[in-house]
């Protein structure tokens, strides 16, 4: 029996030995240029490569869109004083901007115009403008302002005679105000002079402050620089500053030298708007005030 088994165990290895088995391959993937084969890195004695992860595609957003143009505004730009934006407006619009209200308003004598706010001067005296508001065609900033700002403004006119004048002022819901403008007055001689002024008014009293203007030296009139301005274009660059209850007023020629007037100190100022206006204090010869630009800023 054991004969028999070794027999047929002899004749399994044979049949074994006979057959052909096929090899098995594995390809590997060719190196990058960059990348030695790893052959190569065998030879050398470096550990194999460590093979990575499957590329991870980045997603890039589409841009965002480009910002909606703004919408034409009539004048005003870009938004209000109130809340402690800066405003400014150049009137460059065929129309007065949506931000001002015109008061008392005489359409034969405002207008906006080759980039410059007319107001015609309408006759009227300081005291009537604060307390029966009866001059006509204040141009108001319907906004409130800050609680404290700087106000530049650029203002054209001609000042034929004495009591004409225009400028800028704040005005409280009370009427009383503080104005920053050029005026027409007469000194004691009945000589007519041309000045940057700063004003204050509450009720009757009126204080106010007149840029170079005559003073007296032991009893004989002595002339400070008279005659700079009516040599001058009356273009005038208006500053008014305020700083807690303080304005203070400044003006220049050139829109960079800027001259200091004074200080007027008006407390009470909340719910107070910014007016643009021209009036003479008689009726007479009409003029007036071109104002290129005005802006507020905190």
């Amino acid at each position: 029996m054991h004969h028999r088994f070794r027999t047929q165990l002899v004749a399994l290895t044979a049949v074994l030995g006979s057959l052909s088995w096929p090899a098995t391959t594995h390809t590997l993937p060719a190196a990058s240029s960059n990348e030695p084969a790893i052959g190569a890195v065998a030879a050398q004695g470096s550990p194999a490569p460590t093979v990575k992860g499957p590329i991870k595609t980045a997603i890039i957003p589409d841009p965002a869109p480009p910002p909606a143009a703004p919408s034409p505004q009539t004048g005003a730009k870009p938004v209000g004083a109130g809340g402690g934006a800066k405003f400014r407006d150049d009137f460059d619009q065929p129309k007065l901007g949506t931000a001002w209200k015109v008061v008392q308003e005489d359409p034969e004598r405002w207008t906006v115009e080759r980039g410059l706010l007319v107001i015609a001067t309408q006759a009227g005296t300081a005291a009537a403008v604060a307390e029966k508001e009866d001059v006509k065609n204040r141009i108001v900033l319907d906004r409130d302002l800050p609680a404290n700002y700087t106000i530049n403004a650029r203002m054209n006119m001609t000042i034929y005679r004495a009591g004409g004048w225009g400028g800028l002022r704040i005005r409280t819901p009370g009427g009383s105000y503080v104005a920053l403008g050029h005026h027409g007055l007469l000194d004691g001689f009945r000589n007519g002079y041309r000045r940057p002024f700063l004003e204050k008014v509450i009720g009757a009293d009126q204080s106010r402050i007149v840029a170079q203007e005559r003073f007296w030296d032991g009893g004989k009139p002595t002339q400070v620089d008279l005659d700079a301005f009516t040599r001058r274009a009356d273009s005038l660059w208006l500053r008014l500053e305020k700083k807690g209850s303080t304005f203070t007023g400044s003006f220049s020629f050139d829109g960079t030298r800027f001259e200091r007037i004074g200080d007027q100190v008006l407390v009470r100022t909340e719910g107070s708007r910014l007016e643009l206006i021209a009036f003479d204090d008689s009726k007479g010869i009409e003029t007036s005030a071109e104002f290129d630009f005005v802006e507020v800023i905190p």
